[in-house]
């Protein structure tokens, strides 16, 4: 039979292994989310990228129309 002492080792062994588990599953997390931050930013500046190139293309089209009226 398992003594005392035995059991209160047993379960600061397991106490630890959970601690441990549970640190790694909170950095996997914030990796996470710091990873879809990074995306949300890079989707962000994408779209300003494409709507700057539209606006670029409008803008040329305006001026090119104003020439043609020169």
């Amino acid at each position: 039979p398992a003594t005392k002492l035995a059991m209160r080792e047993a379960m600061t062994e397991l106490a630890e292994r959970e601690g441990e588990k549970q640190a790694e599953e909170e950095m996997m997390e914030e990796i996470l989310e710091e990873e879809e931050e990074i995306e949300e930013i890079n989707c962000v500046g994408e779209e300003k990228e494409e709507e700057k190139a539209y606006a670029d293309m409008l803008w040329s089209q305006v001026d090119s129309s104003h020439s043609q009226d020169s």
